[in-house]
């Protein structure tokens, strides 16, 4: 018996996080097509249109064909690619339910099923992505700048104030988190400092 291929072989319910079933695809132009997403999980049952887009080029084609996707546009960047993955996926509905190890966790394991990429990296990309999550109700207000003239300062802002953060101050917190490794608090956290 043959297996049928789906454009897509993996989709989270954004309910409840079961996997979906995909059936059907309806083929909108050569770089788009509609899919019908159904829960597995008996209890929910909920039902979604799925789009599938090419939207950018990771490495191009050989010459032979070359022609055909002079529409889509290359990737410049494939890390840039990989955090806006990460900001989209720790901003799912269901993962504010999660606590931060399991949120990077499951970022690492989504971002390691799209591309070959390391455990470190991969969970770096996703701390950074849920670090910018967590600043955004205070970004309106506070930011952080380097002080090009010194490596060893931070400088906060928040409206017309300044405050200068030191290499040392920063090292302390650093350090303070990583302590809690010592207190027996491995968390994925304290790993990535």
């Amino acid at each position: 018996m043959r297996k049928k291929h789906y454009f897509l072989s993996h989709f989270p319910c954004p309910a409840c996080s079961a996997p979906l079933r995909i059936r059907g695809s309806h083929h909108l132009h050569d770089a788009l097509r509609e899919q019908y997403g159904n829960c597995t999980n008996p209890h929910c049952g909920a039902s979604y249109l799925l789009r599938t887009e090419v939207a950018k080029q990771l490495s191009p084609p050989s010459s032979l064909f070359a022609q055909n996707v002079k529409a889509i546009p290359v990737c410049e960047d494939a890390s840039n690619q990989l955090a806006d993955m990460a900001r989209e996926y720790v901003s799912r509905p269901w993962q504010r339910e999660f606590s931060r190890d399991d949120k990077i966790n499951a970022c690492r394991e989504y971002l390691q099923g799209v591309i070959e990429i390391d455990d470190h990296r991969a969970e770096l990309l996703a701390a950074h992505a849920i670090a910018e999550q967590e600043s955004a109700d205070v970004a309106a207000n506070w930011s952080l700048a380097l002080d090009e003239s010194t490596s060893v300062c931070v400088i906060l802002k928040n409206g017309v104030q300044r405050y200068a953060i030191s290499l040392k101050e920063l090292a302390e917190f650093a350090e303070a988190r990583r302590a809690a490794l010592e207190d027996g608090r491995d968390t994925l956290q304290t790993r990535l400092l």
